[in-house]
C-alpha cells in the first residue's frame, strides 16, 4: 500500500482538484485533511492517469462541436498576468510552445512522475482563484485567509487546472455579450479533521457529472441557466441524481481581466431526486420531456421579459413546492388548466407566432399535473 500527498490550494481550486480525484478507481482511498489530500492504494501516481484520460475525452468531445470558425476551441483560460506562470508550467513539462487544453492534459498524464518529483513552486493562475476577486459571494470565505502570491507545488497547480477543465460542463449566456463557465464539483463538508470520501458518493458524483456533460453536449455545451434556483434544482436532480454538489458560475479570465465568481451555490439534490422518483418524474420517460421543457424555459435568461419564461418560472416554483408537500397538487392542476384553457378560447398560435411558446409551457404543465395526479392516486 502506497500513499500520495497533494497539498490543498484555496477553496475553489480545492473543489476542482477533488472533482478530478473523485474519478480515481474506487479501490483507492481518498482522505481529505484541512490542508492536504491523501491517496492510498497500490500505485497512486499511476492511478491518476485514469481521471486525466477522462478529462481528455471530455475536452475532445468539445472539438466535435462545429462553429462558424471550425471546431470549438479548447483553450486554457488565462489572463495577461498568467502568461509567465503558464510558460513556466509548460516548460516544466518539457513544452516550449503554446498548447491547447487537450495537449496540456495529455502532457500531464504522461509526466506524472516528473510532476510529483518536481520542487518547483508557483502561484495559482487566475482561473483557479476567482474567489480572490469575488470572495464575498462564497459563504464563510474571508479575504484575509487568502494570500494572493502564495506559492503552491507544481502537482497542486496542474492537477487543480485539470480538475477545472474536467468539471466544466458548459457555458451560460448572462447577457447579450457575456458568458460564464459552469463548473460542478463535489460538495465537501469537512468537520475540520480528516475524513475519508465515501465510495458510493464518489461513484454517484462521477455518474451525475457525466450525465450533465452528455446533456450539454447535445446543446453545443450550452447550459440552460442558474436562476431561479428551484428550476435549477429540479433540472439538476433529474440529470445528476441524488448527490450533493457545488455549482460555480465563473467569469473566465481574458486580457487584463482576472477570473471572478458570478455565482456559487451548494445544492443538496438527494431529497428532490427521491421525490422526483416517487412521482415518476425520473423513471417514467413520458414525464421527463414536459418537466425538462418547463425548467429550460424558466432558466433561459435570453427570454428575460418573455411571457413564456415568466409562466415557466411560476410553474417550476409551484411544482417544486407541490412535490415537497408545501402546496397541494390541486394548485398546480388549477393553475395549469386555467392558463391552458385561456388559449382554447382564442385562435391557437402556430409555431413561431406570438404566444406559441407560452401555450406550450401551459400545455406541458397540464400534462405534468395529470401525470402527478396518476401517481398520487
Amino acid at each position: 500500500m502506497k500513499q500520495l500527498t497533494i497539498d490543498l490550494p484555496p477553496k475553489f481550486a480545492s473543489d476542482c482538484l477533488l472533482g478530478l480525484l473523485y474519478h480515481l478507481d474506487p479501490a483507492y482511498k481518498i482522505t481529505v485533511a484541512p490542508d492536504k489530500v491523501l491517496i492510498s492504494g497500490p500505485s497512486p501516481i499511476k492511478a491518476l492517469k485514469d481521471p486525466l484520460y477522462i478529462v481528455a475525452q471530455r475536452l475532445e468531445k468539445k472539438t466535435e462541436i462545429k462553429t462558424k470558425k471550425g471546431s470549438m476551441p479548447v483553450r486554457i483560460p488565462v489572463s495577461g498576468n498568467d502568461k509567465k506562470v503558464l510558460k513556466e508550467m509548460l516548460s516544466e513539462l518539457g513544452i516550449r510552445r503554446e498548447v491547447d487544453a487537450i495537449e496540456f492534459i495529455e502532457s500531464v498524464k504522461n509526466n506524472l512522475s516528473t510532476i510529483f518529483s518536481s520542487k518547483t513552486k508557483n502561484r495559482l493562475i487566475d482561473v483557479l482563484k476567482p474567489e480572490f476577486y469575488e470572495f464575498n459571494r462564497i459563504a464563510g470565505y474571508s479575504k484575509y485567509n487568502f494570500i494572493k502570491h502564495k506559492q503552491f507545488s507544481f502537482s497542486t497547480i496542474v492537477l487543480s487546472l485539470a480538475g477545472y477543465l474536467g468539471c466544466s460542463i458548459g457555458r451560460v449566456r448572462i447577457d447579450d455579450k457575456d458568458t460564464i463557465n459552469i463548473v460542478v464539483t463535489p460538495l465537501i463538508s469537512s468537520t475540520g479533521s480528516g475524513f475519508i470520501i465515501d465510495h458510493r458518493y464518489q461513484v454517484g458524483y462521477n455518474s451525475g457529472l457525466k450525465s450533465l456533460i452528455d446533456y450539454t453536449f447535445k446543446k453545443s455545451f450550452w447550459f440552460d441557466g442558474l436562476y431561479p434556483e428551484t428550476a435549477l434544482i429540479l433540472l439538476m436532480a433529474q440529470l445528476v441524481g441524488g448527490v450533493d454538489v457545488t455549482v460555480y458560475g465563473v467569469k473566465e479570465p481574458g486580457g487584463n481581466n482576472p477570473a471572478s465568481i458570478y455565482a456559487a451555490m451548494q445544492i443538496s439534490l438527494s431529497e428532490t431526486n427521491k421525490l422526483l422518483q416517487r412521482y415518476g418524474l425520473v423513471s417514467d420517460q413520458s414525464t421527463i420531456d414536459p418537466l425538462t421543457m418547463i425548467v429550460q424555459y424558466a432558466l433561459n435568461l435570453q427570454k428575460k421579459n418573455n411571457d413564456a419564461r415568466n409562466l415557466a418560472i411560476r410553474f417550476s416554483q409551484i411544482l417544486y413546492e407541490v412535490i415537497h408537500e408545501v402546496k397541494p397538487l390541486t394548485e398546480l392542476i388549477y393553475t395549469a388548466n386555467r392558463e391552458y384553457m385561456h388559449w382554447l378560447f382564442k385562435e391557437t398560435p402556430r409555431k413561431g407566432e406570438s404566444g406559441y411558446e407560452t401555450l406550450m409551457v401551459a400545455r406541458n404543465a397540464v400534462i405534468l399535473s395529470r401525470k402527478l395526479l396518476r401517481y398520487l392516486k
